[in-house]
C-alpha cells in the first residue's frame, strides 16, 4: 500500500481521474450523432484507473491493503464495476443516441461515486 501523496502511482491515478472527468463532462455537454467509440474509450480508461488504484492501494496484492477482498466495500465496488460492464454490453442491443448519452452519464456518475468513495476510505485509513 502506497501511503505517500506524491508517489507516482497516486499522482497518475489522480491525474487520469481528473482528465476522465473533464473528458466525460465535455462529451455530455455536446450533442453528437453517436457516442459508441467515446463510451468504449471511457469504459477502458476507467478500467485502467481502477487497476492503477488497486495497485496503489495493495488490493489483493498484500495483507495490509486498504480494503479487504471479502469486505462490504469490495463487494460494493465489484457490483458497481459489474453495472458498468452491463451498461457497456447493453450498447450492443440499443444503438439510440439518447440511450448512449444516458449510459455515458450513468458511467460518469458511477465512476465519480467509486472515485470519491475510495479516496474517502483511503484518507480515513491513512490518517
Amino acid at each position: 500500500m502506497d501511503t505517500t501523496f506524491f508517489s507516482l502511482t497516486n499522482l497518475a491515478t489522480l491525474l487520469l481521474s481528473l482528465l476522465l472527468i473533464l473528458y466525460t463532462g465535455s462529451l455530455i455537454k455536446k450533442e453528437r450523432k453517436t457516442y459508441g467509440k467515446q463510451l468504449v474509450l471511457v469504459f477502458f480508461w476507467g478500467l485502467i484507473i481502477c487497476i492503477l488504484a488497486a495497485f496503489r492501494d495493495g488490493y489483493g496484492f498484500s495483507s495490509d491493503s486498504i480494503i479487504s477482498m471479502t469486505g462490504t466495500a469490495s463487494t460494493l465496488f465489484s457490483l458497481l464495476g459489474l453495472s458498468l460492464v452491463i451498461a457497456v454490453v447493453s450498447l450492443i442491443f440499443n444503438k439510440k443516441v439518447t440511450y448512449q448519452r444516458k449510459v455515458l452519464f450513468f458511467m460518469t456518475v458511477i465512476f465519480l461515486f467509486k472515485f470519491v468513495l475510495m479516496e474517502i476510505i483511503r484518507y480515513v485509513v491513512i490518517l
